[in-house]
C-alpha cells in the first residue's frame, strides 16, 4: 500500500501542471437549482450526455505498474472543471450498471467496449479502473452487472475547483494480458452530500480507434444502453417520462431527456417518447407490440399527443 501511495502522489505531482494547462475538453461540474450538472465545453463534438476525447493527443498518458493492480494504461482525460459548489461539499462519481438493450435473458453491464473489429459493441475483455489522489481506487469487472457504490473523488471539493483539473480522477485500463484497441466506456452520474445526482452520463477512453470515428462509436455504446424515450431512465417508457421531458423541454444542459441528441430538449424527443411509449428493457429484445395505456396513464398520453401536434405545428 505504501508503493501505491507513492505511486499516486508521484503522478498527482505530475499531473499538477493542469493547474497551468488543460488539454482535451473537460467535464464541467456546476450547480443549478440545488442539483448537480455535467456539461460540454463549446468546442464539444460529442452528443450531450456524452464525454470523451476531442483532440489528437496520445490515446493515453502513461503506461505503469501498481502493486494492487498489475500493469494499467493510464487516461488523464476527460479532466473535470468544477464551478458553483461549497467548499465544504463533497464529489464522487457513480458508475452506474446499464441494460443491454436487446439482450434474452435480459442483463446489466457496467463496463462498455466498442470492438472495432467487429464493429459492435460488446462486453469488455479487460477490467478498468478508476483512481482518485487519496489515493483510493475502484475496479470495474466486465462481468459486473450492478453499481458499485460511489467513488469519492474530493470530500471537501475546496482546492479543486475553478480550473481545470487532471489530478482529481485517473482512469486506468487493465494491461496484464495486453487490452486490445478499442472504445472503453462507463454510465456514471456525479454525486454530493451537499447537491442532488447529475443525470447520467456515458465516459469514454479510446485506445487506439480513430479519432473522428469516436463521436460515431459513442453513440453505438449509448444506443446500446438506452431504451429510447426512457428520459427517468427506469428501464420503461411511460407517463413518468413523459413527465420528465415537460420539467425539462427547452434546456440545454439537462440532456437525459434530448432523446434525439440534437442538444436540446424539444418536439423531437417527444416524438420518440410517442413512438416507443408502454415499451419495456424486459421487451425490447422482442419484436414492437401494440400497447394499451393504463386508465391512469392515458390522460398523460393524450395531453402529450396534443403539445407534440402543437410544437410541429409549430415548427412548420
Amino acid at each position: 500500500m505504501t508503493n501505491f501511495r507513492l505511486l499516486i502522489s508521484v503522478l498527482a505531482t505530475l499531473l499538477i501542471a493542469s493547474h497551468l494547462w488543460g488539454h482535451g475538453s473537460p467535464i464541467n461540474i456546476s450547480v443549478e437549482a440545488g442539483r448537480l450538472v455535467a456539461s460540454h465545453p463549446s468546442d464539444q463534438i460529442f452528443a450531450p450526455p456524452i464525454f470523451g476525447q476531442t483532440d489528437d493527443f496520445d490515446d493515453f498518458a502513461d503506461a505503469d505498474f501498481f502493486p494492487t493492480l498489475g500493469n494499467v494504461l493510464l487516461w488523464e482525460v476527460p479532466g473535470l472543471e468544477i464551478h458553483d459548489m461549497g467548499d465544504s461539499a463533497s464529489l464522487a462519481l457513480e458508475v452506474l450498471a446499464r441494460p443491454v438493450i436487446g439482450s434474452s435473458p435480459a442483463e446489466h453491464r457496467v463496463l462498455w467496449y466498442w470492438n472495432p473489429d467487429t464493429e459492435a459493441v460488446e462486453e469488455s475483455p479487460v477490467e478498468f479502473h478508476l483512481l482518485a489522489t487519496g489515493p483510493s481506487s475502484l475496479s470495474i469487472n466486465p462481468e459486473d452487472q450492478l453499481s458499485p457504490a460511489p467513488f469519492m473523488l474530493a470530500d471537501p471539493v475546496a482546492d479543486q475547483t475553478g480550473f481545470h483539473n487532471h489530478t482529481l480522477l485517473l482512469y486506468a485500463l487493465d494491461d496484464d494480458n495486453t487490452a486490445p484497441a478499442g472504445v472503453y466506456g462507463v454510465f456514471a452520474r456525479f454525486t454530493s452530500n451537499s447537491y442532488a445526482p447529475s443525470d447520467p452520463l456515458l465516459i469514454l477512453f479510446n485506445y487506439f480507434t480513430e479519432n473522428e470515428l469516436l463521436p460515431e462509436n459513442s453513440l453505438a455504446i449509448y444506443e446500446a444502453a438506452t431504451l429510447p424515450g426512457d428520459f427517468d431512465l427506469d428501464d420503461d417508457v411511460d407517463g413518468r417520462d413523459f413527465l420528465e421531458w415537460q420539467r425539462l423541454i427547452g434546456s440545454t444542459t439537462r440532456s437525459v431527456a434530448d432523446a434525439s441528441l440534437n442538444g436540446v430538449v424539444d418536439a423531437a424527443d417527444l416524438q420518440i417518447w410517442q413512438q416507443n411509449y408502454g415499451n419495456t428493457f424486459e421487451e425490447s429484445f422482442f419484436l414492437p407490440v401494440t400497447y394499451v395505456p393504463e386508465p391512469e396513464c392515458l390522460m398523460t398520453l393524450i395531453q402529450a399527443l396534443a403539445i407534440c401536434g402543437s410544437l410541429f405545428r409549430q415548427s412548420k
